[in-house]
């Protein structure tokens, strides 16, 4: 019989090798029908019996056990034959073979009469359900061992689990398991199912109803969760933390930890609970980690405005999207047709307006000198407005953010100043995977950014200095990735690596990531270029090309010294918008490839505020030395 190995060769050597089945036939031996079978079927079936075995002694009787069993279900439950009363039965018939295969058919023809339940996989939406359950299990605690008591919460759509000991199951120990719980994931998820434990219920009513203890309907009043009970003695409605108990039980706690109190034990299922969401989900190509980040945050807009009934079109989509009840793929591709259409239309309305480029010149052939403008009585105004705007919203974020990246946490009860610790800096240096992506953000900050400004430099003199009969179109398209969230550009990345021939090894690199950012940005950094080159007068061109100059010579020793300052400064803003960016590589990093945008996220959705404030830290460290080292070493004024 051939095993599964075998047929995993002959399907690559047919899809993937793109081999015959008569080049398969040849090559490895078999027959073509062993192929056909193969390549219908990844894995070989069984042997499989075509007809009934021959029973020449208990044949007769088969009716007649049969009739019995009939007789035996219109029976009370307690007074049914039992398989050993129907042998006796037939023996007194005249049956003379054995009772063993007396017992075996009668519990054939008893599993064909009994109705199989029926199960659905079921499938859960991005961070809206959760199911809760205890286990328990033995550890050493101070020399002694002991059973301790095990909360567990997991998240259904990324399998990602949580477990906390306790040495009891007293409604405290459940509120506590529950916050730590939502610390760790970073949130509360929408629903959370459990069965029918004292320390949330009441009474059991009809169906899924509950009468809910005072204390715990007021804890879900507060975190704002909804609760679901399973029916009783029905555990698979929450078979997944059922599982995840035992897996627990088996891997978390085996060999037994030894501890010298809970908070340590727990301090150490804490760092095992994050390793344990890098593993690999069966059934996705993904670790939880990234399933859990692919809850991609939608930002101001989502935070601050959604709970007041704000919405935009980003909050829209989302809504209806990925979260709604009624998900309605077909309104979100219609939305986004929309918006290409409206780019569209934003691009041409933009050609015309810029169509006269002399209306922009500000750089002739004479020379002219720049007038600042009187601002009068309105001079103190307007400086009050700008020191207010700088205060509340640069100064006051940012130094919360530095003071978060020195504290173990952040309590409205303790001095944070009193707490200060360099814990949270220590931890992401000593973590390779960590340290990588601050290297691989810097990389691409410089280099990326750097071969980025170049081509939207050459896009921007081709489409508004140059006699290149499709010069328009370049306008479009260097304007038209505006039109797409990051996250879908990352995406559209994705299928290219993989369906195109010969890209396949570029996918899950630096590289990858660095050529999607700069189509991300695209139409940044030649928005940045592209109002220097209109400022100047195409005098400038024809008085080179009078000299004998080419297009080539005009762009390079009279353009590019005057485009200095605007490429300078658009290199600038790719490279902090490079170093920012995480939407567009959350479909293209792997391991060694990651950045300091998706270890941030990856960091919030383990509920770790103040390494990311600390990420955050070393990030703004790195844009001020991008822009004090671009002012030190091109010399490039950024102010007057």
């Amino acid at each position: 019989m051939k095993t599964v190995e075998d047929y995993e060769k002959i399907r690559k050597a047919y899809y993937v090798e793109r081999l015959s089945i008569r080049a398969i036939s040849r090559q490895m031996r078999y027959s073509r029908k062993l192929i056909r079978q193969a390549l219908e079927d990844a894995e070989p079936k069984g042997y499989q019996q075509k007809g009934a075995r021959q029973a020449p002694v208990l044949g007769s009787y088969h009716a007649r056990i049969e009739e019995l069993l009939e007789d035996s279900e219109k029976m009370p439950r307690k007074q049914r034959y039992t398989a050993h009363k129907i042998y006796q039965l037939v023996q007194a018939e005249g049956y003379r073979g054995c009772e063993s295969n007396v017992h075996t058919y009668v519990s054939q023809k008893r599993r064909a009469r009994k109705p199989r339940s029926a199960y659905l996989p079921l499938e859960f939406d991005i961070g809206q359900d959760a199911q809760v359950d205890w286990g328990e299990a033995q550890a050493e605690i101070n020399g002694m061992r002991q059973a301790v008591q095990m909360f567990v919460m997991r998240l259904n759509y990324s399998k990602a689990r949580f477990v906390v000991a306790f040495p009891f199951q007293k409604q405290e120990a459940f509120f506590e398991g529950h916050i730590q719980a939502f610390h760790f994931f970073g949130g509360v998820p929408r629903r959370i199912t459990y069965d029918n434990l004292k320390t949330a219920v009441f009474r059991i009513l009809e169906g899924h109803h509950r009468q809910e203890q005072r204390a715990f309907s007021a804890f879900r009043s507060h975190y704002l969760f909804e609760s679901h009970y399973c029916t009783p003695a029905q555990g698979h409605e929450k078979g997944g933390v059922e599982s995840d108990v035992g897996y627990a039980q088996r891997n978390f706690f085996a060999p037994i930890p030894k501890a010298k109190d809970f908070a340590e034990l727990n301090a150490v299922l804490h760092q095992v609970c994050l390793n344990d969401m890098q593993r690999s989900v069966r059934g996705e190509n993904r670790t939880v980690a990234a399933l859990v980040s692919s809850f991609e945050l939608l930002s101001i807009p989502l935070v601050l405005g959604n709970s007041v009934g704000i919405d935009t079109m980003a909050t829209y989509l989302y809504t209806i999207g990925v979260v709604g009840v009624n998900k309605d793929q077909g309104a979100v591709a219609a939305v986004a047709v929309l918006i290409v259409l409206l780019v569209t239309g934003l691009v041409y309305l933009q050609t015309k307006l810029v169509s006269l480029e002399r209306r922009f010149v500000t750089v002739g052939g004479k020379a002219t000198r720049p007038k600042a403008i009187d601002l009068g009585v309105w001079k103190g105004i307007v400086s009050f407005f700008v020191g207010l705007y700088v205060v509340l919203g640069i100064i006051l974020p940012l130094g919360c953010i530095v003071l978060t990246s020195f504290v173990p946490f952040l309590s409205p009860f303790m001095n944070p100043l009193k707490m200060l610790t360099l814990k949270n800096y220590q931890g992401i240096f000593n973590s390779p995977a960590y340290f990588q992506s601050i290297v691989n953000s810097i990389n691409i900050s410089i280099f990326a950014a750097g071969i980025g400004i170049v081509f939207m430099a050459v896009a921007a003199l081709i489409a508004y200095r140059s006699a290149f009969k499709y010069r328009n179109a370049v306008k479009y398209m260097a304007l038209y990735p505006r039109a797409f969230p990051g996250i879908i550009v990352g995406i559209g990345f994705l299928w290219a690596f993989l369906l195109v021939p010969g890209l396949g090894s570029l996918r899950n690199t630096i590289i990858a990531i660095s050529i999607a950012f700069i189509m991300r940005y695209l139409p940044l950094g030649f928005s940045a270029v592209s109002p220097a080159v209109l400022q100047v007068s195409d005098e400038l061109d024809r008085a080179g090309r009078v000299a004998g100059a080419t297009w080539l010579g005009t762009i390079r020793h009279i353009l590019l010294p005057i485009l200095k300052p605007a490429l300078v400064s658009g290199y600038i803003l790719l490279a902090i918008s490079f170093l920012k960016e995480y939407s567009t590589a959350l479909f293209l990093v792997a391991e060694g490839s990651r950045v300091i945008g998706t270890t941030m996220l990856e960091l919030w959705k383990q509920g770790g505020a103040e390494p990311v404030a600390a990420l955050s830290t070393i990030q703004m460290a790195i844009t001020a030395v991008l822009i004090i080292g671009a002012r030190k070493l091109m010399g490039v004024k950024l102010h007057e």
